[in-house]
Formats: structure tokens, sequence, C-alpha cells
């Protein structure tokens, strides 16, 4: 999956891929002794010129979709850290249901050894049980919706960003340039 990570690598390799192909135009031009410029290979420099405005172009929108998604994504650092918080909420709250059930059960069957019936309207016991349970589900099923709506707008978002398919290192004229900082 796509991530903040992935988004900065990409935008890292256009602003080189960009600087890669400016020096790459220098041998497409020469200076005449009149002090005026000659184009050597005027479709070689327009071919350049259109690569460069497209990674500019692109550079320029995934800029935009990692802004998105950072404000998106609140205070993590990640959509994955998003996505396990999520995950650690959606645990938190079967946690908190299993437990009322099974101390719900327990106590049931301490009524039904009696031969007594048990209404949980007005049990005491079976009402702390639940009042224990509601208590651990306040804080987490808002956080949980809210996370939910931050998750699906981030996925929204990283659908927007276009890969620009460079290479790790972007080659120029038998250099490596590094994309790395």
């Amino acid at each position: 999956m796509t991530d903040v990570k992935d988004i900065e690598k990409d935008i890292d390799k256009c602003k080189s891929a960009i600087r890669a192909i400016k020096t790459e135009t220098v041998p497409s031009v020469s200076f005449l002794p009149s002090s005026k410029s000659e184009v050597l290979d005027k479709g070689w420099l327009e071919a350049l010129n259109s690569e460069a405005a497209r990674l500019h172009d692109l550079e320029a929108k995934n800029s935009e979709v990692l802004e998105k998604l950072r404000t998106t994504l609140g205070g993590f650092e990640s959509a994955r850290k998003l996505y396990d918080r999520i995950g650690v909420l959606k645990t938190a709250i079967l946690r908190a249901h299993n437990i009322y059930r099974v101390e719900l059960v327990r106590h049931l069957k301490d009524f039904r050894q009696l031969s007594r019936p048990v209404d949980l309207e007005t049990d005491p016991k079976a009402l702390s049980l639940k009042a224990e349970r509601d208590e651990k589900l306040k804080d987490l099923e808002p956080e949980l919706k809210r996370l939910e709506v931050a998750g699906e707008a981030a996925r929204e978002i990283i659908l927007e960003f276009r890969p620009s398919g460079l290479p790790d290192a972007v080659m120029s004229m038998g250099w490596a340039t590094s994309t790395a900082r």
C-alpha cells in the first residue's frame, strides 16, 4: 500500500530527474562568438523540456496530495500507523464486549443452578457488568469512528497519487543521480 514515505520518495525522484534533465539540455545549445545561442538538436531539446515539464507537473500534483494526506492523518506519521491504531481500537472494543459476555454468562450460570430467573434489566450484578463495559467503550467508540473517517479519507487521497515510474537512481548521460537527501 502506498504511504507517506512512498509519495515523498517519488517527489524526490521527480526533483532529481528534473535537475538531471536540466544538465542534459546544456549540450543541446551552443553559444556563437556573436553572443547568440544556437540550438544544436531542437527535437532532443524539446523532448527534454517536455519531460521536465511533465515531471514538474507530476511533482506539484503529488506534493499537493502529500500535504492533503498529512493534514488528514493528523498526528499520525503514516497511514499505516493510523490503520494500526484502528485495529487496536477494534480489538479493545471486541475485548470489552467479550469480557462482558463471559462475566454475564458466569453470573447467569450461578442463578440457573439455584433455579431462579434473572431479570437483566434490574439485576444489580448484570447492571454493574454492563456499566463497566459501557465505561470502557465510552472513549473507544468515538475515537474509532473518527479514525475510520480519517482512514477512509486517507485512502481516497492516496488514490490521487500518480507515481512517476522513475527508478530509484535516475540515470543521466551515464551518471547516476541519487535521490537520497
